[in-house]
Parts: C-alpha cells; structure tokens; sequence
C-alpha cells in the first residue's frame, strides 16, 4: 500500500500489484464455487431421478407380482401405459389382487434431448424388468405429471393370475404360486458353515375361513306365482361344518333341508364350525320379491242411445273388456242422476249386454263399470270407467284420506315419454287425482329432495272440497321445483307429523335414498296402521326391490311406471 501525505492528512491507496494480486484471487474462488454449485444442481438432479425411479420399480413389481407382463414393451412411454391399464371386468371379478393401474394416468416420461451428455438419465433393464439410473445412451431425462393424460383411457388387458390365489386346502386363506424369474439372473456363491440340528418345532394349524354357503335361488323379482318358493341352502365346506340361518332377521337356526318363504322375504346364512379348525364364513343374503302386479285396464261402455225418448223407453248396455281372458270380472252399478254409487264390492257382476228402461228410471241414470281383479297377485282392480270415475293414480284407487310423497330430486329433471321430464308427467297426473278426490276424503301433498322441498306448512290433512283441491294444485304449479338428493328419511319423518293420520300414504321416487337411515320412521308409520303403496319411475331392479319392501312392510301395492304405461 502507498501511504500519501498531504498536510497534516496522509492518504492510503493501492499499488497497481496489490489490484492485481486481488484480482486473481477473487478469480481463483470463483473457479472454486462454480463447478460446487455445478455439482450441487446435478446431485439434486440424480436424487430426484432416483427417487422415482424408486417409486416407479415398486410400482413395476405390483403389476408383475399382480400377473401383468412388460416383455415386450420396448420404450419408457410403452412401459407407462401398460402400468395405467387395468384387467378386464369379466377377469376381476374372480381374481385375487390388484385390477387397477398402479401409477398416475398422469404420468409422463421426458427422454434425454442429448444422448451423448454425460447428465443422469433412467434406462430400462429388459432382464432384470427394472429401470436404473445411468450417463450414456438413450433414456429419461425427467419422469413428470402431464394433466392432458388425467382423462386418457388406457385401456384393459388379460393378465396371468397372480402370486396369490385362495387357498382350496386347509392352511391360511391365501395361496401363494411360484412364478418364474424373468431374464436370466447370475448365480450368487454363498459360504455357509454347518450348525447342529435343533429339533423340529411343533407343527399348528391356523383356523381357516370358511366358504359362505350358497342360497338358492338367489334374489330377485320373481313372477307372483312362484310363491311361496323353496329355498334350499348348500355348504360347499368339509364335513363337520353347519349352515346356520334366518329369515326377516329371526334367532338363527340350524339349516337341516329346504324351506318356503312367501313374497317379501330376506334370508341370511353362514356356515361354522369347530372354532379351533375353522372361522365361520361371511354371511349370505337372498331377498326375493314379488313381481308387481300389472293394471288392469277400464272397460268399455257402448250404449244403444244417450237419452230416452218418445220412442226410445230402454237403452241396451254393452260393457267391453279389454284385458286377457280369466284376468277380470266385470262389474258395474246404475244410479239416479246426482246419487251416490254404492261400494264397488256391492256392484253387479256382467255377463251379457242388458237393458235399462225409462220406467226404473224415468229421469235418465248414470253407469259405472270396473274390471275386477280375479287374482290379485297378478292384477289389481281397473280404474271406473263412466261418467264419473273415483281418483286413481298410476293404476292405484286411492280411496280414504290420502297423503301425497312426491320426489323432487334433481334426477327428476330426467326426460320423460311424450318430450315432458319425469316430475312434469307425476304432476300432470297428480293434478288429474286431485280433482277427482271425493268431498269425504282428506288429503296432502308434500315433495322432498334433500330435506323437505315443498309443503303447506300445516301438517294437516285438508277436506277435498273443489276449494282445497284448485289451491293445493296452484300451489303445487307456483311453488314445486326440482334439484337436490333422495333423503327417503325426511320424507317419511314429516309423515309421522301429519293429523289425523293419513290412512294411506302414495310414495313417488325414480332413486335410491341417499343412506339407509329410515327404517325406524317406516315402522313407526306402519304401527300407526298407515298403509304405503310405493310407485317407481325409471328405477334399477335394485330400486324396485327396494319399493316393494317398503310397500310389502305396510301392507300396501308397489306399481313400476314402465309397466303400467305398457
């Protein structure tokens, strides 16, 4: 350093050496940390590389030990797909393992740009079936995720059953097979030294699950006339095992042969054992219901004249009937004009066409004709046909004080025969019953989708006067609408708060109910004597039976929709 004085001051500065000798050294450590962070970069680089690749050989090893085969993929990106396939529905359905993908459909892989880099890449090892890390040829830069590839459908594909299987001999539940390396390994020379003999331990057998028995015939909607059916249980176990069962939830018994059961009926079953050899099995269900039975339809009314006259003093009746031979009889009933009809349990039975003269009545009548049911398991009664006709309801008389249930859900909104949606068609015939409701009958009407969508608020069954009946039908035209889920238990809990009791409920759904929680207000309905008759719209056989449980615990009639428009 240069020391300059001036006065009483002195000046330090730098001689051009010193500069220059900083120069340099600051130089030399800037050689030092460059390659460092150089270095560091690649390191990270390589974990990450060998982190997924990691991932990716576990990833390898579930599909192969699940039956899969990479053989004869020949590219990373090959190798990718194959892992996002999954096995065919037919093939998962009885094999033992994984059926899915095992990685991300996501999952992309980015080849190296320069092959001749000495940067880490992953290669495939076709004979050991596994990727590795390594700095020449051709391979992956970086395994990545490409959202693009969220939706790709990668297909299903038949693979080989895999290393396990159930076991069909006594021993643990699984069955392990041997599987043949692929590739061709070394050997490996192992030293070993001998050691005595220690005595062999005692031989144990662990308990062994045992199979679920078999119930035949399975669930199911079956034709009316099959009931009562037979059912009879199988145990496909050794000998010294016993099939216990019950039926609509009974104590368990011990099965000893084949049994009936009439419509509406659910059996479980379970097979066991000495519980030291064997754990008893899963259980068993059947559910067996009744088909519906179908509407009948209304018969024809053909009158030789519409009114007496000077000349005409008797007019000659001829009642039609639509439906197959030995599904009806015809019945009908005569009053004055402006009288009440009796019950149609009082009403004369049709055989021929017959005259009705002005002397009996001199002031004209009225007529009303049915077709009863002959076996009601396979039909229930037609609506009246005549001048005046009681409310029906998708083919369901509704007679005593009434409480409408009509789903709201959004999949309400579905489209519908004739261009209208499912809930435009249910109210198009509901407004129809309304209006047909006699002045003696009590009624409602409330529409639930999540929770309670639509009521007036009352909790009361209302008189069916005209008055009643024009403003419950504009409120239901203002206010209905649809969107939401299928809470059965809402609905069914705001029956139970109606007064007097409704002595029959009309349940309208096209779903399943968003959980099963509803049993308790279900019975508690049914204790109050309140019958149920439950019709479905666009329902899954599921569905169906589901309605037809809930009709038959209550004493009431399920109709499927589909079936009564045939």
């Amino acid at each position: 350093m240069i020391n300059v004085k001036s006065g009483a001051f002195t000046i330090g500065a730098f001689s051009l050496a010193e500069v220059l000798i900083v120069i340099v050294v600051i130089g030399l450590i800037a050689g030092l940390v460059v390659p460092r962070v150089g270095n560091l970069e690649d390191h990270v680089r390589v974990q990450k590389l060998s982190a997924d690749v990691e991932s990716l050989n576990r990833a390898i090893n579930v599909y192969r030990s699940n039956g899969g085969q990479l053989n004869d993929c020949d590219s990373p990106t090959e190798i990718l797909n194959r892992l996002k396939s999954v096995r065919s529905d037919a093939a998962s359905h009885t094999f033992v393992g994984l059926t899915g993908s095992t990685v991300d459909h996501r999952l992309a892989a980015r080849m190296m740009a320069d092959e001749d880099s000495s940067d880490p890449r992953a290669t495939w090892h076709p004979g050991l079936q596994r990727f590795e890390i390594s700095r020449q040829g051709p391979g992956v830069e970086e395994f990545y995720l490409d959202d693009s590839l969220a939706e790709v459908d990668y297909g299903t594909e038949k693979r080989e059953n895999s290393a396990f299987d159930y076991n069909r001999e006594e021993g643990w539940v699984w069955a392990y097979k041997d599987r043949a390396p692929d590739g061709q390994i070394g050997a490996t020379t192992m030293t070993v030294t001998s050691v005595s003999q220690a005595p062999n331990p005692t031989p144990t057998t662990a308990p062994v699950l045992l199979q679920p028995p078999v119930i035949m015939p399975g669930s199911g909607i079956l034709p009316a006339l099959s009931f009562p059916l037979s059912v009879a249980i199988s145990n496909p176990n050794p000998s010294g095992t016993e099939i216990c069962y019950s039926v609509n939830g009974s104590s368990y018994q011990v099965y000893s042969g084949a049994f009936s059961v009439g419509p509406g009926t659910r059996v479980q079953a379970y097979v066991r054992g000495d519980t030291s050899k064997w754990i008893a099995s899963i259980k068993a269900v059947a559910t067996y219901v009744a088909e519906p039975p179908k509407p009948l339809a209304a018969p024809t009314l053909q009158l030789s004249a519409n009114q007496f006259t000077n000349t005409v003093s008797s007019i000659t009746i001829t009642i039609g009937n639509p439906n197959p031979a030995g599904s009806s009889t015809l019945r009908y009933a005569i009053v004055q004009p402006g009288s009440s009809f009796p019950d149609p349990s009082s009403w004369n039975t049709y055989t021929s066409p017959f005259t009705v003269s002005s002397s009996t009545y001199p002031d004209g009548f009225e007529i009303q004709t049915m077709a009863k049911a002959v076996d009601f398991r396979l039909y229930y009664d037609s609506p009246i046909a005549g001048d005046s006709a009681d409310a029906e309801f998708f083919g369901l008389s509704i007679t005593g004080n009434v409480l409408f249930i009509i789903d709201s859900s959004g999949s309400m909104n579905g489209a519908w025969s004739g261009g209208s949606s499912r809930m435009t068609a249910v109210l198009d015939a509901l407004y129809a019953t309304i209006q047909h409701l006699k002045k003696s009958q009590k009624f409602n009407v409330i529409t639930f989708s999540s929770a309670i969508s639509f009521s007036d608020g009352t909790n009361q069954l209302m008189d069916a006067t005209s008055a009643n009946k024009k403003a419950m039908i504009d409120k239901l035209k203002a206010e209905v609408t649809t969107g939401g889920g299928t809470n059965y238990a809402a609905a069914f809990t705001e029956a139970n708060q109606f007064t007097p009791v409704p002595t029959r409920i009309i349940f309208l759904t096209d779903g399943e109910p968003n959980g099963d929680a509803y049993s308790t207000q279900l019975m508690n309905l049914a204790d109050k004597g309140v019958v149920i008759d439950s019709i479905g719209i666009a329902l899954s056989t599921d569905g169906q039976m589901r309605l037809a449980e809930i009709a038959t615990a209550t004493g009431g009639r399920w109709v499927n929709i589909e079936d009564y428009n045939k």
